[in-house]
């Protein structure tokens, strides 16, 4: 009676393991793309140290289409977009 119980929830479990994976797979779809964040320094500041105000738009044209942010790291404006 014992096994009989144990078999049916190990039964159970596993089929819910299986419903799980197959949700998973459906949510994520047949091919998945790796999208990450890439920086890129820009060259040429209009002066020897960066200032946001200039560094955000120039980012922004830098890299045109694209979710793109800037910052200043010392002297240097450096652009974070996302990259596949």
């Amino acid at each position: 009676e014992i096994e009989k119980v144990k078999m049916k929830s190990m039964r159970l479990v596993v089929m819910v393991v299986v419903v799980v994976a197959l949700i998973g797979i459906e949510k994520e779809g047949p091919l998945r793309v790796a999208e990450g964040v890439c920086d890129s320094p820009l060259k040429n500041p209009p002066k020897k140290s960066c200032a946001q105000s200039w560094c955000i738009p120039a980012c922004i044209q830098q890299h045109p289409g694209q979710l793109t942010s800037g910052k200043c790291d010392g002297p240097t404006c450096i652009c974070s977009y996302i990259c596949a």
